[in-house]
Order: structure tokens, then C-alpha cells, then sequence
């Protein structure tokens, strides 16, 4: 055997030695043991809140269950959260096992990002007088994250978890349906901005414009598409029941009034059956506020922030949108 195959195979033997004592004074078993559930304790149908916090920037979400089973923002006045994405974070701690031990060393938590004053993700679940807190750190490998409880000191990877896919922020968690109507019920709308106020109804099955000039033609596929934007009205986040000075309210860049009329199908006696009932709701957009528009429904106790897609065109519209241009 040579000299430099020596020198390598003397090598290989030093790097060995080397990796077998990191991996003994870390505690990276990274072994494989029979799975039980991380969560012992976890019990979803008795958890009442969720507090999730992002490590990155501190950004915390308060989740709370509300007295009719449901879940709310705890920090914005129990605005209503959308049910699936509850029920998939259930799923997903429901699902953490401990079937991969990394480490069982706490000098390493601060590296996995897991460590109490370190993390990606802290989750803390309140059920009856008990608080359980798991902290999600950093990936361990395709699809793998590493996780622990917090009063342990083992690390386990687990699949289906991230810090991304366990969101802190509210526009992740909060129902995005401000006002949802059946458009073929609306019988009449009025637009007012700094342009003027547009009024139209629908006579028949067929949509009208008032005020109309003998040479004008009204342009109902223009009309129909802003109409679809108010009957399904999203929002991109809540902003709280109290009227800020800053959402622009006492003097509103636009005001949207839309009447829903339905038939009665039963009634309190038999001559109130097949009797109609006409609902106004009345959306009202304030001021540039964020990113979007501050607005607020008649229909709602909530102010809300919406995208400039859904705000702009009822702001900007102008009595030309609404007619067909003069050759066409």
C-alpha cells in the first residue's frame, strides 16, 4: 500500500471516529422507535383557544372558541375564522408522532429552532386548566420539520408541519365573505361617488339605467360586472368594530346600495305566503387605508380592509362606464 493510500485510509478512520463522537455528545439519535402521538394530552373537541406566534417578527394571532361552538379572532372582536382551516390545524397536531427522535439534547434546540426564546412557529393550545405548547422549528429534510413540547427535551421530525403552513397572520385565518348575496334576487342598486349617483333597476328579468338620454344606450354588461363585485364582497382583513378617524367614514369615497327581494315561502298565516321582503344592505368605502380601502357594511358590525380591486371601481366609476360608446 502506498503512502497516499495510507494517508487516506488514516483519514477516512480520523473523519469516522470524528462523526461518531459529534453524533454521541449531540444526541442526534435519529432513530426510528414506534410511533406515538406527540400530543399526548391533545383533545380537540376541549381545546377553547389557540394562541399561534411567529418567531421571526413576533407577530402573534389569538384564537378563540366562541359560546355556539365556532371560532373567533380574539383580538379583533371574535371576528369569525373559517371552520376548515381549524379543523386541518386539528388535523395536522393530531397527526404529530414521535417516531423519529433527533435529538434529546437541549444545546441543540437554539440550532433546530425549537428552543423556548428560538423558534419558527410556538402553538399553544388551552383546553380546560391545561396549556399545551409545541414549538415547530426548522426543516429537516423534504416535507419534515422539526418539532417538541415544551417542558421536553426531545426533537422529534414530523411531516405535514412548517412554520409557513401554521400562519400567524390574520388574513390566513379570517373569513373572507363580507357580504354574499344571490344576484338574480337584487331588484335595484345606486352607486354615489365623487362623479355623480347612478341609480338602475331591474324591471322584468331586464336591468334599466334612470336618467337616460334619448341617444343613449345603456351598457348592462359593464353595470353586471360591477354588480357581481358587490354581491360577493371579499374582504382582505378585518379591522375591528370601532370607527377609526383614519377610515375616511364621515366623508366616503363611494356609497353602494343594493335591495335583495324575496318571495316568502311560509308566513306566519296563509295570506303572508308567496308575500315579498326587500333587504338593503348598504356598503360604504372610506379612505386609502394599508394596502386596500377601509369599508363597512350596514350588515356587519365589523370595518373591514378590501383590496383596491373590489374598492376602485366603485370609487372611479364614471356615467360613461355605464353606456355603450357611440359607434359600437
Amino acid at each position: 500500500m502506498t503512502k497516499t493510500n495510507l494517508f487516506l485510509l488514516a483519514t477516512l478512520v480520523v473523519q469516522a471516529v470524528l462523526i461518531a463522537i459529534i453524533i454521541l455528545s449531540s444526541g442526534n439519535t435519529a432513530t426510528d422507535t414506534e410511533a406515538t402521538a406527540l400530543l399526548a394530552d391533545f383533545n380537540r373537541d376541549t381545546v377553547t383557544s389557540i394562541t399561534i406566534t411567529n418567531g421571526t417578527d413576533g407577530n402573534q394571532i389569538r384564537l378563540t372558541k366562541l359560546d355556539d361552538g365556532t371560532w373567533g379572532l380574539a383580538d379583533i372582536g371574535n371576528y369569525p375564522v373559517q371552520e376548515t382551516r381549524i379543523t386541518s390545524l386539528f388535523d395536522v397536531l393530531a397527526g404529530l408522532d414521535t417516531s423519529r427522535l433527533i435529538s434529546d439534547n437541549a444545546s441543540n434546540q437554539r440550532r433546530l429552532k425549537v428552543a423556548d426564546e428560538e423558534y419558527e412557529r410556538k402553538v399553544e393550545l388551552v383546553q380546560g386548566d391545561q396549556t399545551i405548547t409545541l414549538y415547530v422549528g426548522s426543516s429537516g429534510g423534504a416535507n419534515a420539520t422539526h418539532t417538541r413540547i415544551a417542558g421536553s427535551d426531545n426533537v422529534y421530525l414530523n411531516r405535514d408541519v412548517s412554520g409557513t403552513s401554521i400562519s400567524a397572520e390574520i388574513t390566513t385565518w379570517a373569513k373572507t365573505d363580507y357580504i354574499t348575496v344571490d344576484a338574480t334576487k337584487v331588484v335595484s342598486m345606486t352607486l354615489t361617488n365623487a362623479n355623480g349617483t347612478f341609480e338602475f333597476e331591474k324591471v322584468g328579468d331586464v336591468w334599466q339605467m334612470a336618467g337616460l338620454e334619448a341617444d343613449e344606450t345603456f351598457n348592462e354588461e359593464n353595470f353586471t360586472a360591477l354588480l357581481d363585485k358587490i354581491v360577493a364582497f371579499n374582504l382582505r382583513k378585518p379591522l375591528g368594530t370601532e370607527t377609526l378617524p383614519e377610515y375616511g367614514m364621515d366623508a366616503p369615497l363611494a356609497t353602494v346600495t343594493i335591495v335583495v327581494r324575496d318571495t316568502l315561502v311560509t308566513g306566519e298565516d296563509e295570506n303572508s305566503t308567496g308575500q315579498t321582503l326587500d333587504t338593503t344592505y348598504e356598503l360604504v368605502v372610506g379612505a386609502r387605508y394599508e394596502d386596500g380601502y377601509a369599508v363597512k357594511s350596514n350588515k356587519s358590525d365589523f370595518y373591514v380592509l378590501a383590496s383596491a380591486f373590489y374598492a376602485t371601481d366603485f370609487t372611479e366609476e364614471t356615467r360613461e362606464e355605464f353606456l355603450v360608446a357611440v359607434g359600437n
